[in-house]
């Protein structure tokens, strides 16, 4: 994403097409909520994400939170050097 600062429904719909890779329902699917609750995020509609829907997303696809809320870090837990992932402190 570009450094420009970001809506958190704009940084959490990059992460789910962009990163993850998934439609609403799959990635609905596999958090275990209803694909309603990802629409609501990302139209806005939802202002806060749910601690349990940050844990899924940090222990599930290594997405950083603090990335995610606040656009502060890397956008996940692990770095891609050379070929070589390497994790990042968060």
């Amino acid at each position: 994403m570009s450094e420009n600062k970001t809506t958190l429904q704009e940084r959490f719909k990059y992460m789910r097409e962009e990163v993850i890779g998934l439609s609403q329902q799959k990635l609905a699917d596999k958090l275990e909520i209803k694909q309603q609750t990802i629409a609501n995020i990302e139209s806005g509609r939802k202002q806060k994400i749910d601690t349990e829907i940050l844990y899924k997303l940090s222990e599930e696809f290594l997405i950083n939170s603090e990335w995610l809320l606040f656009e502060y870090g890397n956008i996940t837990k692990i770095d891609i050097i050379d070929g070589t992932l390497n994790d990042i402190p968060v």
